[in-house]
């Protein structure tokens, strides 16, 4: 693999890492609000209209679950 191909490929699984934070986000919207607020989330955040109705037209119980920034902290918060 050349150097150039190797660049093309960083920045593209950068731009796979932003849309599946984008789409995570939006799935967290529609738990907390609405299909409306979600795909308004994801119109504003630049996700391509036919990713964000494949994704948003999934049951929630069949969208896998990711973390990319996940943080090893315990949340201290008290309920």
């Amino acid at each position: 693999m050349t150097h150039t191909e190797q660049i093309r490929r960083h920045a593209e699984r950068r731009q796979d890492n932003a849309t599946a934070e984008r789409i995570d986000m939006a799935l967290q919207t529609l738990r907390a609000f609405d299909e409306h607020t979600a795909r308004r989330f994801l119109s504003i955040a630049g996700v391509p209209d036919t990713l964000a109705h494949d994704v948003l037209a999934r049951p929630l119980g069949q969208t896998r679950r990711t973390r990319l920034l996940s943080s090893t902290a315990h949340d201290r918060r008290r309920a």
